[in-house]
């Protein structure tokens, strides 16, 4: 029964984790023929239209240094062709290069050349690239929806808000101070008693080590979180911990992250000191596709001695696709997720669990920026205490719109 009922839950997330596939071979068939380009402008190096074709392979290939050499060397020969410079622009906006993608993108605008299709796109390049300058920014995202638990037939309102700040250091342009602030809010109609308030802000500076796109960022931050319900058990949280990412490659990259905290009952006092650490490894096939697999580690250890100790692996994708009859110039995205995770409690009630947990998510943009989200999450906890045994599945749908 268990068995049958992660596969169900896990039929979604084959559809994530087919898109990598299909994305594998055909970053196959690009690399052959580009591979075949190369050996064309072997025979022809002054050849433009190949050098062009050869750029933007690249581009599809994520080898955006390869494309800006190549690029760079055309426009030495013709410094007037829009095209090579409108892609020198895409190449140096994908490494992080956001003034040099400026400055190339202002003399493709003014230059003749461009279809329509590459004027729209070069216009909204240009729109990235002054925000991505900007000192200071903000972006986030509203949504309010409903969530059916099916095993335990209760129906929720969720409104969810998440707020990101991000500072230019005066430093290089990759280094900035990073602030996310997440405010979930649940309320049961069914059963007010399960209302629940969860935020969470974590603040720091992402610092680059090699000053590259590529390379290795560290962030220490500190995290304060909250968490208020509707039976008085408000608790507070907060932690320190450094965060680490290594882009290797235009296709891997590995990061990690540990920290340190507590949590305490707003009223007693009474808390849990912890600690928890990740670490992991990410593949990127095609720019529209991305996969994370993660090992987690926790140990909490409660004021009276009681602790808990849990070990996890979850495995995720993400793929975006064009949806030529949608009104929204966005691409759609679906994701999905599979995780085990074994939790040992240790004190006055010993017992060992297994967490089984699945789940997928569709979100499709309607109207520019506006967006119809659905998801489905099953997950299922199996004790060596029978008390402790759950199953639930939650489907819900929600409304919002990213800025």
């Amino acid at each position: 029964m268990i068995s049958n009922r992660f596969t169900g839950a896990a039929l979604a997330l084959a559809l994530a984790l087919a898109a990598p596939a299909h994305a594998q071979t055909n970053t196959a068939a690009l690399e052959a023929e580009r591979d075949a380009v190369f050996a064309r402008l072997l025979a022809d190096p002054a050849n433009r239209e190949l050098m062009l074709t050869y750029a933007r392979l690249s581009v599809d290939l994520r080898d955006y240094e390869a494309a800006v050499s190549t690029l760079e060397r055309l426009l030495d020969q013709n410094p007037g062709d829009t095209r090579a410079r409108y892609e020198l622009g895409i190449a140096y906006y994908a490494l992080g290069s956001y003034q040099m993608a400026s400055y190339h993108f202002a003399l493709a605008e003014t230059g003749g050349g461009l279809d329509p299709e590459e004027r729209e796109a070069l216009t909204a390049y240009q729109t990235g690239a002054a925000e991505r300058l900007a000192t200071s920014r903000w972006s986030g995202e509203v949504g309010l929806g409903v969530v059916q638990a099916i095993d335990g037939d209760l129906t929720g309102q969720l409104g969810q808000v998440a707020l990101r700040w991000q500072q230019d250091m005066n430093g290089a342009d990759i280094e900035y101070w990073l602030t996310d602030l997440v405010i979930r809010d649940l309320r049961f109609s069914d059963d007010p008693s399960l209302d629940q308030t969860h935020a969470r802000l974590r603040t720091g500076p992402w610092l680059s080590v090699q000053n590259d796109a590529y390379g290795v960022y560290l962030r220490p931050y500190l995290e304060l979180g909250a968490e208020r319900d509707a039976n008085d058990e408000d608790v507070d949280t907060a932690a320190i911990g450094l965060q680490y990412r290594n882009t290797h490659n235009a296709h891997w990259g590995s990061y990690a992250d540990f920290g340190i905290g507590r949590a305490e009952e707003v009223d007693t006092g009474v808390g849990v000191d912890y600690w928890r650490a990740a670490l992991g490894v990410s593949w990127r096939p095609a720019r529209q596709t991305f996969v994370r697999a993660t090992l987690r580690a926790r140990e909490d250890t409660a004021d009276d001695g009681d602790t808990v100790e849990s070990f996890g692996l979850r495995l995720e994708a993400v793929h975006e696709f064009e949806v030529a009859w949608s009104p929204s110039p966005r691409d759609w995205k679906v994701s999905g997720f599979v995780q085990s995770d074994m939790a040992d409690y240790t004190g006055a009630v010993p017992r060992s669990d297994d967490i089984l947990g699945a789940g997928a998510r569709l979100r499709a943009f309607v109207y520019d920026d506006v967006f119809v989200e659905t998801n489905v999450t099953w997950l299922e906890r199996d004790s060596d205490d029978d008390a402790f045994d759950d199953e639930e599945t939650l489907v819900g749908i929600m409304v919002g719109m990213e800025f």
